[in-house]
């Protein structure tokens, strides 16, 4: 059994083979190929931890812990932990024990990307950001590396956190700018990733122009969201999974509480060529994360660690 820490799969699943990763996770659940069970969710003294297990002959059998504690920040401690269990689905054997906080960070950009790729305007030019932790610099990451935008923009609550981000992304020689306010962001933006904790929206459907992609990542709860029922109601919605949205995409739930009727298209059949959407006026996709993507994601590293 091999130990693979966080730098290890920081050096090894990179945008192109964590994009490779999550396509082959997304033909593997259109397919049918991989079973997986609802995520489980139990309280963690004021957090959260969520246990995701996956199944597949081909890229063996995994199951992710991880614990969300938003009060961490104030510890100077990452608000997520987690580590990815991998095992042969032939012996059962244990084959590695992952730090997997970068390895989700990796899966869930990537899978964004890989939207993107198939529902933002062809001649998309300027990126949007909102958030500016980890996830954020991850989401900016994969969109740049599908795609050639020429500019990038970055909101985040605290201006401070937007400059680093900015400098970060100056120093890997993008173009990018911190903007005032998520209504600014979403006048300007073709692309916006919205990578946050919001409980209310930032993205107003009023405030968007017409031809843009909306990739919502951050809220994973049915009391979270990051854009309004006019956004959603405006919107072509994508998802990665339904029955996982139906769980936990609180942007959704909460448009459906409000009169949105609820209609989706899934990833996987697009992915798969088995559904098709055009790709005009505001898209929008919704991730809530899928123990599939962690799967497909483990397997890469250890193959590029010639494990």
């Amino acid at each position: 059994m091999r130990y693979v820490t966080e730098a290890e799969v920081a050096r090894t699943l990179t945008p192109a083979r964590a994009l490779d990763a999550a396509r082959e996770a997304m033909l593997a659940l259109a397919h049918g190929t991989v079973e997986m069970p609802e995520r489980h969710a139990l309280g963690a003294d004021g957090g959260a931890y969520l246990v995701m297990p996956a199944s597949s002959a081909e890229a063996g059998l995994g199951t992710k812990l991880v614990t969300v504690h938003a009060g961490n920040a104030a510890r100077g401690l990452p608000t997520i932990h987690s580590l990815y269990v991998l095992q042969s689905a032939q012996t059962g054997e244990t084959l590695a024990v992952i730090e997997a906080r970068t390895l989700t960070e990796r899966r869930t950009a990537a899978t964004s990307a890989l939207a993107a790729r198939l529902l933002a305007p062809p001649d998309a030019r300027v990126l949007g950001v909102l958030g500016a932790g980890p996830q954020a610099y991850a989401q900016a990451e994969a969109h740049l590396h599908v795609h050639p935008y020429r500019q990038v923009l970055i909101w985040n609550r605290t201006p401070e956190g937007a400059r680093t981000f900015v400098r970060t992304l100056r120093e890997a020689g993008h173009d990018a700018q911190m903007v005032r306010s998520p209504t600014e962001l979403a006048h300007r933006a073709d692309v916006l990733s919205a990578a946050t904790r919001a409980a209310e929206p930032l993205i107003q459907g009023a405030r968007l122009r017409g031809a843009q992609h909306l990739d919502l990542v951050g809220a994973f709860r049915p009391d979270m969201r990051e854009a309004d029922v006019a956004a959603v109601r405006r919107a072509l919605v994508v998802v990665d999974q339904e029955r996982a949205a139906r769980a936990g995409a609180g942007d959704l739930l909460q448009a459906e509480c409000e009169g949105w009727p609820w209609q989706v298209v899934e990833l996987p059949r697009l992915v798969a060529g088995t559904a098709s959407v055009a790709r005009s006026g505001v898209t929008l996709f919704k991730s809530v994360g899928l123990g599939a993507l962690d799967l497909f994601a483990a397997r890469a590293v250890l193959r590029a660690l010639d494990l």
